[in-house]
């Protein structure tokens, strides 16, 4: 394929901004065309799915593979998921000689989220759950949260996401599939 034709992709990171440092992050993944994959709000309660239940179990599994990384409050919806992440900082001189020689810094928010949904992606994969490839949207949002303020409004944003689920930026209605 000619590289010129390529659409012209760019970073949506906050320039020169180490993505390593220890702080909170509150992030947003999304399921590729916004498809309801991961299970269905009743009654103001998410009922997980099959894949919503492999995302929830991966998701609360993130500390084992990174060492000092906080899941701070969280919700998965139908077809994405919330999340406050604070990153341990700095990672160790023993764990940098694990470098990977290309992609996001071993520890960063990108190695931690591309981790995340890869784990997902081939489990999902494995076990047949979905026919969509990829399962993931490109990229994720992020937002460095910066204060406490802050992190208490996310977390009320977090928490009441379920119950707003019909007004979400995120619900099919505002995307419909293109043919």
């Amino acid at each position: 394929m000619d590289r010129h034709c390529l659409p012209d992709r760019c970073s949506i990171r906050l320039r020169g901004y180490d993505y390593t440092q220890n702080t909170a992050y509150f992030v947003t993944i999304c399921v590729n065309q916004w498809l309801c994959m991961f299970g269905d709000i009743v009654d103001g309660v998410m009922r997980c799915s099959t894949v919503g239940q492999v995302v929830e179990s991966a998701w609360q599994d993130l500390p084992h593979h990174t060492p000092g990384l906080i899941l701070d409050a969280w919700v998965i919806m139908p077809n994405h998921l919330h999340g406050i992440v604070i990153l341990p900082g700095k990672l160790s001189p023993e764990s940098l000689s694990k470098t990977i020689p290309h992609g996001p810094k071993l520890g960063s928010l990108g190695a931690v989220l591309g981790g995340f949904k890869s784990a997902v992606s081939r489990q999902v994969s494995a076990s047949a759950l979905s026919p969509v490839r990829p399962l993931w949207q490109r990229n994720y949002y992020e937002r460095i949260i910066r204060g406490n303020r802050e992190l208490g409004a996310t977390r009320t944003y977090i928490e009441m996401n379920l119950a707003r689920w019909d007004d979400d930026p995120d619900h099919p209605r505002y995307h419909p599939l293109r043919p």
